[in-house]
């Protein structure tokens, strides 16, 4: 089932011009970025069937260098530095303004263009 934070966000990132795809567990996350390439990921910490720390974490042994925000209601900080620590680019906690997001979506994707 699909979060209903998943959708909003879906909905306000689409209105912005983004092209989206929701994976809501862990085993979907990690079969659709077999097929297909993603300009940043949006990862929640707590999914379905796992851990969006553990999938990121298994995106970057794997050589993905797409950039990734989790998106998490844990505040706590050794979740936070745990995921900076497996290559998180940002962390942003809930709950949290749709815009803000935006704001570091966007700021995400300009620095992955100036490095590339």
């Amino acid at each position: 089932m699909i979060h209903i934070l998943a959708k909003s966000l879906t909905k306000i990132l689409e209105i912005n011009g983004f092209k989206v795809d929701i994976a809501p567990s862990y085993e979907e996350g990690a079969f659709n970025t077999l097929d297909n390439r993603y300009d940043i990921y949006l990862i929640d910490i707590n999914l379905g069937d796992g851990n969006g720390i553990d999938l990121l974490e298994a995106l970057k042994l794997s050589e993905d260098e797409t950039p990734a925000i989790f998106i998490s209601a844990l505040k706590d900080i050794k979740t936070i530095a745990k995921g900076f620590e497996v290559g998180a680019e940002d962390y942003i906690k809930k709950p949290f303004d749709p815009e803000e997001l935006l704001i570091r979506i966007k700021g995400r994707l300009k620095k992955k263009e100036r490095i590339h």
